[in-house]
């Protein structure tokens, strides 16, 4: 038996031996074509997947640590104009996932409370940035900014990085 040789047998759960040239002789060449297929475009959603794209995402809550759900999320890239709109869930929990690195400001308004913006807050490829948000009692004409970036943290790795 050479090193080529396969040593399972599926049907019967038993062992048997035949070479990986001999199951390649015996299957059809459309189901290798779609084997082949199948796995390139495993592959390739794989490495999309791991893009440049970047990510600002978080939870919005009350003073009193209430999360709030629905509440209008804007991310705006400054450099480009581009606005990236989201909701939060019946958790709080939003997420603007696929952002081109750049500088951002991210304003946060629901009804009953004040519009928080937040400004500065600079991504790099692949960054996961989480954000969490408190907002204000008040009226939704009234914005609470906060200049500066918030502090970096990688979802992705044990990495912080200080400023």
């Amino acid at each position: 038996m050479s090193e080529h040789d396969l040593r399972v047998d599926i049907t019967t759960g038993g062992w048997s031996v035949c070479t990986i040239s001999h199951v390649l002789r015996k299957t059809p060449r459309s189901t290798l074509a779609l084997i082949a297929l199948v796995s390139m475009l495993a592959v390739s959603y794989r490495l999309h997947a791991q893009g440049s794209g970047a990510t600002i995402a978080g939870v919005v809550t009350d003073p009193s640590g209430a999360v709030i759900p629905n509440a209008q999320i804007s991310v705006k890239n400054t450099a480009t104009g581009v606005v990236t709109n989201v909701v939060t869930n019946s958790s709080g929990r939003y997420s603007a996932p696929n952002l081109i690195p750049g500088p951002y400001t991210v304003t946060a308004s629901v009804k009953g409370f004040k519009t928080e913006e937040r400004s500065g807050i600079v991504l790099h490829v692949g960054q996961q940035q989480v954000l969490n948000i408190t907002l204000q009692v008040g009226q939704v004409a009234q914005t609470v900014s906060v200049t500066g970036a918030p502090p970096a943290v990688q979802l992705a790795s044990a990495t912080v990085v200080a400023r």
